[in-house]
């Protein structure tokens, strides 16, 4: 996880989004710079599952994390520290998670930025199951309206320890009013991911 989120370089203040149940059509975006604590706490009374808190880079990566909405808490307490830090895609990960990611990833997932719920994701590669880059990438046959989407499309490399924690990288580029997915791209992202 640390290794993808160290090469990705970014050009752009990031946003911070807060969202109940994977819903993330309906988060709540704030600003990475002091962003309102209670908005954690009004997410998860909203929530039955999960409240998630992203810290996102428009366009081109994105980290994020899950707790359950009975730790809400703790959500709040890692939005709080994101202020004390300037703010990287590495370091972003490691204050929410409270720790290092270290895990190694346990699956790729490929869906629409911010459309996640309502476009529907692929899982192209699980660890249990290993495939080749170029093999997980072929999966995205069976999706061709992610392929060529209304939303930008991003690749999710994610694990679950110590929590629920993951990295998205956008593999898509705009074509007209949609956006297509970079193969190339995406082939390169899982193999630095999963084949290291």
């Amino acid at each position: 996880m640390s290794v993808i989120a160290g090469l990705v370089k970014v050009t752009s203040e990031p946003v911070v989004q807060v969202a109940a149940d994977g819903v993330w059509e309906a988060a709540l975006v704030l600003p990475r710079r002091r962003p309102p604590l209670d908005a954690v706490h009004e997410v998860a009374r909203r929530a039955r599952e999960s409240v998630a808190v992203e810290v996102l880079w428009p366009g081109q990566v994105f980290v994020g994390v899950r707790w359950p909405p009975a730790e809400a808490g703790e959500a709040a307490r890692a939005l709080e520290r994101l202020g004390d830090g300037p703010g990287s895609v590495a370091g972003d990960l490691a204050v929410l998670l409270g720790v290092e990611p270290r895990a190694e990833p346990e699956f790729v997932e490929v869906g629409a930025v911010n459309a996640w719920r309502s476009t529907g994701s692929l899982v192209i590669w699980r660890k249990e199951r290993p495939v080749r880059a170029r093999l997980a990438v072929q999966r995205l046959e069976e999706r061709p309206d992610l392929l060529l989407c209304a939303h930008p499309v991003a690749a999710e490399i994610a694990a679950t320890r110590p929590r629920p924690h993951w990295v998205g990288v956008t593999v898509s580029t705009p074509e007209g009013e949609r956006h297509r997915v970079d193969r190339a791209a995406l082939t390169a992202l899982v193999a630095a991911a999963v084949e290291n």
